[in-house]
């Protein structure tokens, strides 16, 4: 602006000048606003979306429902899973059951509240949802007229 300031300055005399300056002025002006516009812009429509579900999870409680019997179990030492879900679609589980350790890996997506994962050629399809740092996911099956519903908890970390 320093510049802008000491041409009209040296220009007041001269009104052929003084035309020309007003020119180089509103180019630089108009420049100057187009480049305030596009640094401005919405990004959100050019950058990518990263699902919430992509981190780590470490299981909180897991509860069965069966009729009218609900049992639930709180992570421990002998209970407990960290799910890993990856920004690739892909997925990793290690933990342990009643004592005996367990670990898998796969693909997953979702789509809505549901939430589809393969492993080991073998698709499963699951309800869940984000609260906050909290997620929920969970299945129901019926076998032999008797209806269970197993909800896991997962904290974000």
């Amino acid at each position: 602006m320093d510049i802008v300031f000491r041409l009209i300055y040296y220009s007041s005399s001269n009104n052929l000048i003084k035309g020309n300056i007003m020119k180089i002025i509103i180019k630089y002006l108009s420049v100057f606003t187009l480049v305030l516009f596009l640094s401005n812009c919405d990004k959100s429509s050019t950058e990518s979306t990263v699902d919430p579900l992509v981190g780590i999870w470490e299981q909180t409680e897991m509860t069965m429902t069966m009729g009218t019997t609900v049992i639930t179990t709180v992570s421990d030492d002998d209970n407990n899973q960290t799910m890993i879900f990856n920004e690739d679609g892909t997925f990793s589980y290690t933990g342990k059951s009643d004592g005996e350790t367990d670990s898998g890996n796969g693909t997953w997506s979702t789509n809505g509240n549901k939430l589809t994962t393969i492993e080991d050629g073998e698709t499963m399809v699951l309800d869940y949802s984000i609260t906050g740092n909290v997620v929920t996911i969970s299945i129901t099956d019926t076998s032999d007229g008797e209806t269970v519903t197993v909800e896991i908890k997962y904290t974000k970390q």
